[in-house]
């Protein structure tokens, strides 16, 4: 009969051998190799790695102790890192994608007082991807995101300086809590891995929903683990604090850390005699920015509980909803812009088509390999066979939201690569977690899991770039623009052989386009009379240029008042 321990090592080895199923499964032989180092390298690093594990054997180490102010270090060392990497890739700093400008017209409404603007009488010239024009003016997104770039906004200071915080005080927050959970010499494994994540600095300089989500969710963890060891009822409203301001910034997400949590605590709760007043202060704490959310879907839709992003998801992006329903080939967005149109047809379209319930076990496998794919949520895929050895640590529930996220984002027609960036930090601790289960070998797996994160940085491979797309158009826009000096507005001109992920119209630096001084407009043809008069009512002197997407061109049209005069 087995021993215990002999027991348990064949349990390690079996989950281990899951993960090695898993990973080929997943991506196949190919692999194996290391971004441009290929399968030398890696035969390189398992002989340091024995080497490492011959001469400090890790059984016979113990952890350093954790001291004052490591995790403010790694945060401002990471930040350090990314913008250095960020200038040395010349990436464009300003905003990109349609929900980037989403995001920042939001947070100037917030950090005016207002959840959202009346509706413009100009609707249509400013209609566009992620807003609502009518009968309000808003973003179509939960306030979650707006709310940390406030402050920046209050700053006068450029978005992606308040993202570059956002992601510094995320590794903070790793960084803390990985040394709760397993020792320090882990945490600073952990912040190596997710910065050496191509997606995480992608990520770190624009405003997007994702590295807010995870700031709220690592608080939260850490919140959890103070209460767990204290029991004070602060660290439990910080908890449901956490939780809150996440189920407003991104939903589904913020479900899939939730319910390990609330299993965490409910377990810790059972047969305490203080679990009323623990519950009140998680709930307590995480009311008002639930109350937020239902102020802005009554203000916005008309309803309490209709979100703004499910009005604009059924008007402009129908058939998406949450599950597999029925497909209508002849659906089409309400708005008549023909770059929502083309959009919807071309690239939306298909995926409502191939997201059939018939399909789950395909859509289930491609949501796994994004997941778990190179560059999203770890630096070399290789590392995803030590996630099932997780297992046989007590603290295996870190793994459960990637198997929530999976699950609930199998239900959901839109799965793009920066989604996965949310589930890495349990991806990362999974894999540590994994690491310690090898206790004779883990100084020399850890050796080799900082080294594969090593190799995969930008500045050992000269092709690797940042940017999660080319802006041709934007770029010339910004460029175009930043030599005007007079208060103008700028009629685009669409062209459809142009891009539709790069929209210009997009009001950003304002909470409402007339507080611009750059409004940025469609242009309409032959409405353009009406956008002329208006202007000459209210500010006259406003130059009026039309910028052609074909060929970048900007061309002079006269005053509002001179063109209002010449349409009578």
């Amino acid at each position: 009969m087995l021993g215990s321990a002999n027991r348990r090592s064949v349990i390690v080895l079996s989950l281990l051998i899951a993960g090695a199923v898993l990973f080929v499964t997943i991506y196949g032989t190919p692999f194996l190799t290391l971004g441009p180092w290929g399968p030398g390298y890696l035969a390189l690093l398992g002989v340091a790695a024995i080497i490492a594990w011959w001469l400090w054997p890790a059984n016979r180490a113990k952890p350093p102790q954790p001291r004052r102010g490591s995790s403010v270090f790694a945060a401002i060392a990471a930040v350090a890192y990314l913008l250095a990497t960020a200038w040395q890739q010349k990436r464009h700093m300003a905003p990109l994608l349609h929900d980037e400008f989403s995001y920042l017209i939001q947070a100037h409404q917030i950090a005016h007082g207002r959840l959202w603007m009346p509706g413009h009488p100009l609707a249509a010239f400013f209609d566009s991807f992620q807003l609502i024009v009518h009968p309000v003016y808003a973003s179509i997104y939960f306030p979650g995101t707006a709310l940390l770039y406030v402050p920046g906004i209050w700053l006068h200071l450029p978005p992606w300086l308040t993202s570059m915080a956002i992601a510094g005080a995320v590794i903070f927050l790793l960084h803390r809590t990985a040394t709760e959970l397993i020792d320090p010499l882990a945490a600073w494994l952990a912040v190596l891995l997710l910065v050496c994540c191509p997606l995480f600095r992608t990520l770190s300089i624009m405003t997007t929903s994702q590295l807010p989500l995870l700031l709220y969710v690592l608080l939260a963890t850490m919140a959890l683990l103070k209460w767990r060891s204290s029991s004070r009822l602060r660290w439990a409203a910080l908890l449901g604090a956490s939780l809150g301001l996440a189920a407003i910034t991104r939903p589904i997400d913020a479900i899939c850390f939730a319910v390990p949590i609330g299993i965490a605590v409910v377990l810790r709760l059972a047969g305490q005699p203080r679990r009323t007043s623990v519950v009140a202060a998680i709930v307590l704490s995480a009311a008002p920015f639930l109350c937020i959310q239902s102020i802005a879907n009554r203000d916005i839709t008309g309803h309490w509980f209709q979100t703004p992003f499910r009005l604009y998801a059924d008007a402009d992006y129908p058939g998406t909803a949450l599950g597999f329903g029925d497909v209508d080939p002849t659906a089409r967005p309400q708005s008549q812009l023909p770059q929502k149109q083309k959009l919807y047809i071309e690239k939306t379209l298909p995926l409502i088509e191939q997201h059939r319930l018939r399909n789950l076990p395909q859509i289930l496998f491609q949501r796994v390999r994004l997941t778990l794919s190179l560059g999203a949520t770890t630096p070399f895929p290789l590392l995803v066979i030590l996630l099932p050895v997780a297992l046989a640590n007590r603290r295996s529930l870190v793994l459960a939201p990637i198997l929530l996220f999976i699950g609930l984002y199998a239900l959901y027609v839109y799965f793009f690569p920066h989604y996965v960036i949310v589930v890495a930090p349990a991806i990362i601790g999974g894999i540590l977690l994994g690491a310690e289960q090898f206790v004779s070998v883990r100084g020399a797996l850890r050796l080799f899991i900082a080294a594969t994160a090593l190799a995969a940085l930008p500045q050992l491979d000269p092709t690797m770039r940042d940017d999660m797309f080319d802006a041709p158009l934007l770029h010339a826009v910004d460029a175009e623009l930043s030599g005007l000096t007079e208060p103008s507005v700028v009629l685009f001109a669409y062209s459809p052989a142009r891009n539709v992920d790069e929209e210009p119209v997009y009001n950003a630096d304002v909470a409402w386009p007339d507080d611009a001084r750059i409004i940025r407009a469609h242009d309409l043809g032959d409405q353009n009379s009406e956008i002329f008069r208006y202007y000459a009512d209210r500010q006259p002197l406003r130059r009026f240029y039309r910028f052609d997407e074909s060929d970048y061109s900007l061309a002079y049209l006269g005053t509002a008042r001179e063109l209002a005069y010449n349409q009578k």
